[in-house]
């Protein structure tokens, strides 16, 4: 160095302190630009979080479902504007001053405060919520309450995500309600496609046809088929309901078993959006003991109840319809009126039950000695009424009535007795006798009780000219 003089020297340090500057400039540039490298980082750091935010925000007060947040004390810290329509409130401050648990209906305050506080504890919760909101109407929530934590994990708020499902709950209300009726109906219910293949039926479709479910599903209604009603009928039935979408009348159809039951049966078609038919939905109640009643008692106003035989109502009406006939015909008709002699003695010796034993035979006996198109009646006691039509002469109600007295005469075995009973009857012919209906029976009465007078067994034939003349 000392040879190198102070110029030298002095040339050495300004290169060292030169060299130094530019190592301390070059440190300084790459400093700056790291500095506002990190200034645009930052900047763009915080615009996209500003970003986030509004994103977040847009979220918020875009989407259909309630978002609120709320304090370990139920007080509400913010909600979205759904949350607000939802509640029917104006604005969050209205919200705020009748706190969230009180707009919930009274049963379900206690559920949703447990559920905060395990919400507080770290855990998830989901309720079904019924609430009364600021309009005054009711609503159905489905929420899903959840805590909310900060950067260190703790629990700060309450997040609660809610959706309002009345609607919803409606709907599956009803569902539930339609099922329930499907189920506990008293009628029977039978659905098929629209090709008429059954899809479904409830318990009382089993209950009154024998038939479980699996039995039918996929079968025509036709197994039930009794065979009562012909083709026409069904035919007839079907083009009703096509054309009117509903039909309603009685059927008869068969169990399972293979007896015959009667039922009122409803038939509607149900229509898609385009009116064609997809289902077929039949309602039916089993009536044959109503029908049996209504047998019954037809049977008891048109019909003697011991022997079977048509009583005076029928009778008068057979014989109203046979006047007619006879006019149109230019036919006669005999009125007969019919009483039992030796009669009394048998109940009188053997009671009621004998008595009417004989009444029963001798019905039958009679019948046996009438065409189809004739009439007997019991008029009650021992007394029978007779209507025969369609007759040429007179000669042919003798005929009838010789058969008649003679089947009765024979004798009867009643619980191993024999007995023996006989028969005087009178008769008016129309048009002969051209009186009405009411008449015509008087007229024949009086008859009969001429042949009683005139000593029994035996016949006697009304005639209006000359009072009464013996056949």
């Amino acid at each position: 160095l000392s040879g190198l003089g102070f110029t030298g020297l002095l040339g050495i340090l300004l290169l060292t302190i030169s060299g130094r500057t530019a190592q301390i400039e070059t440190l300084i540039d790459s400093r700056t630009r790291d500095l506002q490298k990190a200034n645009t980082e930052l900047q763009a750091a915080e615009r996209h979080l500003r970003e986030s935010e509004a994103y977040l925000r847009t979220i918020l007060k875009s989407v259909p479902e309630c978002i609120m947040l709320a304090s370990s004390e139920g007080e509400l810290l913010d909600i979205n504007p759904a949350g607000l329509a939802i509640l029917g409130a104006d604005d969050l401050e209205q919200v705020k001053a009748l706190k969230p648990l009180n707009l919930l209906l009274p049963s379900y305050r206690q559920t949703f405060l447990a559920a905060v506080e395990q919400v507080f504890a770290g855990k998830n919760r989901s309720l079904l919520l019924e609430i009364g909101n600021f309009k005054g109407d009711t609503c159905w929530l489905e929420s899903t309450l959840a805590p909310l934590r900060n950067d260190d994990g703790h629990i700060t708020a309450l997040l609660c995500m809610a959706r309002d499902i009345t609607e919803r709950k409606a709907d599956d209300d009803r569902l539930k309600l339609a099922a329930r009726v499907f189920g506990e109906a008293h009628e029977g219910i039978l659905i098929t496609d629209a090709a008429g293949n059954i899809v479904d039926v409830n318990p009382t479709f089993c209950d009154i046809t024998g038939y479980s479910r699996d039995e039918v599903i996929g079968k025509k209604p036709s197994l039930l088929k009794s065979g009562r009603q012909d083709p026409a009928f069904y035919r007839d039935m079907w083009q009703a309901i096509i054309s009117d979408l509903h039909w309603q009348g009685e059927v008869w159809n068969r169990k399972k078993n293979g007896e015959l039951y009667a039922e009122l049966l409803s038939i509607s078609a149900l229509c898609d959006d385009q009116g064609r038919i997809i289902y077929f939905v039949g309602l039916f109640s089993d009536i044959t003991q109503i029908k049996h009643q209504q047998q019954l008692l037809e049977l008891m106003a048109h019909y003697d109840p011991l022997t079977r035989l048509p009583n005076r109502t029928l009778f008068s009406d057979r014989l109203s319809q046979a006047i007619a006939r006879s006019k149109r015909d230019k036919l006669l008709l005999a009125v007969c009126f019919l009483d039992l002699d030796g009669f009394k003695p048998i109940n009188d010796q053997l009671g009621h039950g004998a008595g009417d034993q004989v009444l029963i035979e001798v019905a039958n006996r009679i019948k046996q000695n009438l065409r189809e198109e004739d009439t007997v009646s019991r008029h009650g006691g021992d007394e029978f009424a007779l209507l025969l039509t369609g007759l040429h002469s007179v000669d042919e109600i003798g005929q009838t009535l010789s058969r008649i007295h003679q089947a009765i005469a024979e004798a009867f075995l009643i619980n191993g007795q024999t007995v023996n009973v006989g028969a005087s009857t009178g008769v008016s012919v129309f048009p002969l006798d051209d009186a009405d209906a009411d008449t015509l029976v008087r007229h024949a009465d009086q008859a009969m009780y001429q042949a009683k007078l005139t000593g029994k067994n035996r016949f006697r034939l009304f005639d209006a000219g000359r009072d009464q003349l013996l056949l």
